[in-house]
């Protein structure tokens, strides 16, 4: 191992580098960026063009979703490379906070940086330059924080439709599905096993596991576990004997009911109980369920549960700490269905709505002060299992392609949705960013950065557009913005029916969230880009060894 270590240290030390300087760096930079994303741009509004690519395997994948089709650019050119790199650190940034907006992103990296390179051009400073994008970009955020509408259902629908380009069918779905999960639900999707295109809903309370042992099931149709009026024990405890388990066991057989236990148990200890359960004598209605989680996750998961079941949860106590208290620890439920790899809890209807809403508002609480989105996610979660919203959108086509498609614009829509749930709506089609163009305080780059989305929009939709003559486009937006006001920059152009209307009215939408990411991420990118003067890559060789 040392000489393979050796062999590889010398490899490392010898390959050769390029280094490309100043104007000429840039230049390269400029030209990498343009064509990556002028491909990506390509899919941008309501006349926006799919983009087909063929995977690893040789299948074919046609988007209209940027960040996966970002994915696939890979330049033989490094520094056309190491461009389209940085642009893919900014879109997935904005992908991992908002899941929408990525072609946004790539658009206004481009104008930032295309627009930076000529201002550095007429001899201004890099840390100028950048100062005063950054010093723009927080004027735009807290004007599109003041105008910012919360959402409802006629939004709702509106803002899904805008993200999956005007199908109206996948805009109903998505509302649909959102509504049926509830202010604090979970909205997910996946690939139907029909053609049809259709919203499942879970009524109750999920649990991310299913039965231990097949031997449990007792509704041979669905291969599943159904009891109703059951008793629950949420366990910490790993059980080492039969005499920890026995007292929960006893005392559902006196009171004629099913026991679940959600717990960690020793293997011969869960054979008795399944012999118990399979004993055509004894015939005891148990079932066993592995804990969904371990560690920390483990214990707020089994909280929760408890909260929905109205019990203690049991952990770190020994059984002569619990034996004649088994009704503290044992919950109950008015049914609960097991499958093989999840569960629903249907709650009974004395629950205790009180004490679910203060865990609720508590968690919302957390998730304000969380700038972690991955937290984020998973407090929401946590959520949408205590209120019992869980919808599950299934998506059907003909052909794979065209499913895939349809996921990649469903997903598009649900995330657009959720965004606007956490931030709020404004004016689609580039009219919002444009018409803060027109805001006092912004700077000359900036300025024109932020027409670019609507002019890719009209460039998309074959609308020629002049911003600097006195044409329709300019006298549109021409009166300047005096105070935040959402009446100010409502005005837009519909490419679908090419005519100039109120975006509000006609439902051509934006979130805030994702505006607002995409512009911090943009401005990042291209600012770094532009401050840098010398770029080292690795050295390509041709077949010929030139």
């Amino acid at each position: 191992f040392a000489f393979i270590n050796q062999i590889i240290s010398y490899m490392s030390n010898t390959i050769l580098r390029q280094v490309v300087s100043g104007d000429d760096a840039k230049n390269q930079f400029s030209n990498g960026l343009n064509k990556s994303c002028d491909i990506i741009s390509s899919t941008m509004g309501g006349r926006g063009q799919n983009i087909l690519f063929e995977t690893i395997g040789g299948l074919p994948n046609l988007t209209m979703d940027g960040w996966d089709s970002l994915q696939q650019l890979f330049w033989e050119d490094p520094m056309h490379d190491i461009s389209c790199e940085i642009l893919k650190e900014a879109c997935k940034k904005t992908f991992e906070i908002v899941g929408d907006n990525t072609t946004l992103t790539c658009v206004l990296v481009q104008a930032f940086f295309s627009y930076s390179l000529k201002e550095l051009k007429r001899g201004t400073s890099s840390i100028e330059v950048k100062k005063r994008i950054d010093e723009s970009v927080e004027i735009i955020l807290n004007y599109i924080d003041s105008i910012a509408v919360p959402i409802d259902e006629k939004l709702m629908y509106d803002i899904a439709k805008t993200s999956a380009h005007g199908d109206e069918d996948i805009a109903e779905i998505v509302q649909r599905a959102f509504i049926k999960a509830g202010e604090f639900g979970i909205v997910s999707h996946k690939r139907s096993f029909t053609d049809e295109t259709s919203v499942e809903h879970i009524k109750g309370n999920p649990i991310d596991a299913g039965y231990a042992n097949e031997g449990f099931i007792n509704v041979n149709d669905t291969q599943s576990v159904v009891f109703d009026n059951p008793l629950v024990l949420c366990s910490l405890i790993n059980f080492q004997t039969a005499n920890e388990v026995i007292p929960f066991l006893d005392y559902a057989a006196g009171q004629g009911r099913p026991l679940v236990l959600i717990s960690n148990m020793e293997h011969d200890i869960s054979n008795m109980i399944l012999e118990n359960v399979m004993n055509p004598k004894l015939k005891y209605p148990f079932c066993i369920i592995k804990p969904p989680y371990q560690g920390k996750k483990g214990r707020e998961t089994m909280s929760d549960l408890a909260l929905v079941l109205d019990c203690e949860v049991l952990q770190g106590i020994a059984r002569t700490n619990y034996d004649g208290k088994e009704q503290l620890y044992l919950g109950s439920c008015e049914r609960i269905e097991i499958g093989k790899k999840d569960s629903v809890i249907t709650p009974s209807k004395t629950l205790d709505k009180e004490k679910c809403d203060g865990r609720i508002k508590d968690l919302t609480a957390q998730i304000k002060l969380q700038t972690n989105e991955g937290e984020r996610n998973y407090l929401r979660e946590r959520i949408a299992k205590i209120s019992g919203g869980i919808s599950t959108i299934m998506v059907g086509g003909i052909t794979s392609s065209e499913v895939e498609e349809k996921l990649a614009r469903v997903d598009d829509a649900c995330c657009a949705v959720r965004s606007a749930k956490d931030g709020g709506i404004v004016p689609g089609g580039g009219a919002t960013l444009f018409h803060l163009s027109k805001l006092n305080g912004i700077d000359s780059v900036t300025k024109k950065v932020l027409k670019a989305p609507i002019c890719k929009i009209l460039d998309n939709a074959g609308v020629k557009h002049n911003l600097n003559s006195n044409n329709w486009f300019l006298n549109l937006f021409r009166k300047p913005i005096l105070k935040p006001s959402l009446s100010n920059i409502c005005i837009g152009y519909d490419v679908i029916n090419y005519i100039e209307v109120n975006m509000f009215d006609v439902g051509i939408l934006d979130t805030a969230k994702g505006i607002k990411t995409s512009l911090l991420n943009a401005a990042s990118a291209s600012n770094n880009l532009s401050r840098t003067n010398n770029t080292i890559t690795l050295k390509r060789f041709a077949q010929d060894g030139k």
